[in-house]
């Protein structure tokens, strides 16, 4: 794909995912495996008075793209004008008594979610919290009568009797929220940092605080497109996360490496220690459409991602400053491959050994590494497309 789809494509795709069909414009996919559908709708983001907001601007079925980006340039438009707020405050008037329940989000959002999950236990588990408790105070309330105190009410008496559990009903409320913001039902989700003030401070003791945990990793991929304002520093770092790879190796990422779906780093950009031969890197569709975006950076340089201000190699420790201006929690960049290790060990059936060879870890001694030199690198692609589904979300 391009950097921004067609009509063409938007038909065409069959998998889960936000995809860019403009400046602002996206094409929405939800699929429910267990009741055999998927959904295509239009959603505009925008910022009104500092605040995102995302409009669904109709069905693929009903709306096509030309129409759509029609749609949201009159959009952008009257934001500019400062005619849209009043707008949609009409429309929210209309919505209020469509709006569905949160218990059938919550269910919905399930079903988009399972096919991401390893086993049945987690759905059971997610299904557990939900009903033993949000559905008691949420369950039949419109997603759009729901207000902070309601889910602070919850979360609150948990946070410092049982903070685990506490920390996995806010992200399960979360994740209803981010699906109905997508619909267009909602346009805050009312589970996310904005809580963070009316919680008791120094419950948690976070450790590892160096990465994101691997469930919020979907949410951490959106952070990135919608608050990094430096094109090749956010492609750098989306690529760089797709990848698994370290940040000076993803800066330094040059086309003439890319062989059709693999990248191969020279040894001689290998910071591995004791690493004295290239690293094939198995690149997911997800990593490829990254490169696609990229082209439109092509200076002549020969770098898939130049720096925006000089055209050169960026330092990798653009990426880190650029990262920690929006991060939603305490992390740095290579705590990104900490993430992709635990995602594997803990959602996959991934040998042990395959993991480590696409982190470019050295496997084995030096006996064993030289009797088996396969890289397997065939093994390693579809842990690496698992991954980028997951980060998809």
């Amino acid at each position: 794909m391009g950097m921004f789809i067609t009509q063409n494509q938007a038909e065409k795709i069959n998998r889960p995912g936000r995809f860019r069909a403009d400046r602002n414009l996206y094409l929405v996919v939800q699929e429910s495996k267990k009741l055999g559908w998927i959904r295509k709708s239009w959603v505009q983001r925008v910022t009104i008075n500092g605040r995102r907001r995302d409009i669904g601007l109709g069905p693929l079925d009903l709306v096509n793209i030309e129409t759509a980006r029609l749609k949201a340039l009159e959009n952008r438009i009257a934001n500019f004008e400062g005619r849209l707020q009043e707008t949609l405050k009409a429309e929210d008037v209309f919505r209020k008594s469509k709006a569905p329940t949160f218990k059938t989000l919550a269910e919905e959002t399930l079903d988009a979610l399972r096919p991401t999950w390893k086993n049945a236990k987690q759905s059971k588990a997610w299904i557990s919290k939900m009903e033993n408790y949000v559905f008691p105070r949420l369950g039949n309330l419109a997603i759009d009568a729901i207000e902070p105190k309601d889910v602070l009410d919850i979360v609150k008496p948990l946070w410092t009797t049982k903070p685990t559990v506490a920390n996995e009903v806010r992200r399960a409320i979360s994740r209803v929220f981010q699906y109905a913001q997508t619909y267009g039902h909602v346009d805050q989700n009312l589970a996310d940092n904005r809580l963070n003030g009316a919680l008791p401070k120094g419950v948690h003791k976070t450790k590892n605080s160096d990465s994101v945990p691997y469930r919020d990793m979907p949410e951490a991929m959106q952070f990135i497109e919608d608050g990094m304002a430096s094109v090749p520093v956010r492609l750098a770092l989306l690529f760089t996360i797709h990848t698994a790879s370290r940040a000076n190796e993803s800066v330094g990422a040059r086309w003439d490496e890319i062989d059709g779906d693999t990248w191969i780093i020279p040894a001689s950009r290998m910071t591995s220690k004791g690493k004295t031969k290239e690293h094939r890197v198995a690149l997911s569709t997800g990593a490829l459409e990254i490169l696609e975006r990229a082209k439109a950076l092509d200076n002549g340089s020969g770098l898939i991602f130049p720096s925006g201000m000089t055209g050169s190699e960026m330092r990798p420790d653009t990426l880190n400053d650029n990262w920690k201006k929006i991060r939603p929690v305490k992390s740095v960049v290579h705590g990104f491959r900490a993430s992709f290790k635990t995602w594997a060990m803990e959602q996959t059936d991934t040998a042990w050994e395959i993991v480590e060879m696409s982190m470019a870890h050295e496997v084995g001694n030096a006996v064993e590494r030289a009797y088996n030199r396969s890289d397997l690198l065939e093994k390693r692609v579809a842990l690496m497309q698992s991954w980028s589904n997951y980060l998809i979300g």
